[in-house]
């Protein structure tokens, strides 16, 4: 009895059918962790047009309103550096390319 249940379950035909949900699956995802990924890069911060801004301050910022997380060493980076944004919403690789243009700080995306 038990032995035809098992291969009444396992028929060629039902395992096509499984193999096919399976497949599905998988490529499901593997489509969502893409859109995950692709949805981090455009990441949006509100920096209120701040006057005077230091790195530090803006790093914290950034951390708060989004998943990234900075990894610097304070021995290279003046955190107390001052620094100008106008906008008042910009993408972080917006407000990252601002600050590296008017000062040495220089970055890297790393996933």
């Amino acid at each position: 009895m038990l032995n035809s249940y098992y291969l009444a379950l396992f028929r060629p035909a039902k395992l096509f059918i499984y193999m096919k949900i399976i497949v599905f699956l998988l490529w499901m995802g593997t489509l969502s962790l893409w859109a995950i990924d692709a949805q981090s890069q455009d990441a949006t911060i509100n920096v209120g047009g701040y006057r005077n801004l230091t790195i530090g301050n803006f790093i914290r910022e950034v951390e708060s309103q989004t998943e990234y997380l900075f990894v610097y060493s304070k021995s290279e980076i003046n955190t107390d550096d001052q620094i100008s944004l106008s906008a008042q919403k910009l993408s972080v690789k917006q407000a990252l390319d601002a600050i590296s243009s008017k000062s040495d700080f220089s970055y890297l995306f790393d996933h």
